[in-house]
């Protein structure tokens, strides 16, 4: 699980010092607007799965701005950095859910990742992986 309380120190150290807090998980990370995302495996028997939710309002008024969402799958180890122009192509035509939120699967099977959007095909983000260091400055 991720310490909030940390989370901008963690950003900073791996991205520059560059990094602003917007509001609640949006970030100003070296001009780009970056939507923090974070989720435990919820287990699956035959794979690791992920769940998340970006709310289609703050998508859209950050998209000028460059919009990236990091996927922290489990731990900072497993990230993933996408750019709005993926994620652009897999909304095309995807309906929000009745809390205006956008909901993605990442699923792992062996050492591939994939991103699932409900109703589209899977896209894999493999190439996408980061590795973060969860180490702080103290």
């Amino acid at each position: 699980m991720i310490n909030r309380q940390h989370l901008e120190e963690i950003l900073k150290n791996n991205f520059g010092k560059e990094v602003k807090k917007i509001e609640g998980n949006w970030f100003l990370i070296n001009e780009n607007v970056v939507r923090v995302c974070y989720s435990k495996d919820l287990g699956h028997s035959d794979y690791k799965r992920y769940f998340f939710g970006v709310q289609k309002d703050k998508y859209q008024k950050y998209h000028a701005n460059g919009v990236q969402i990091l996927y922290i799958c489990g731990a900072f180890t497993q990230s993933f950095l996408i750019p709005s122009a993926v994620l652009d192509n897999l909304l095309k035509g995807v309906s929000v859910a009745n809390d205006n939120n956008w909901k993605f699967d990442i699923h792992q099977m062996n050492n591939k990742f994939e991103l699932i959007v409900t109703g589209k095909s899977h896209i894999d983000i493999s190439s996408y992986r980061i590795q973060l260091n969860p180490s702080i400055n103290s």
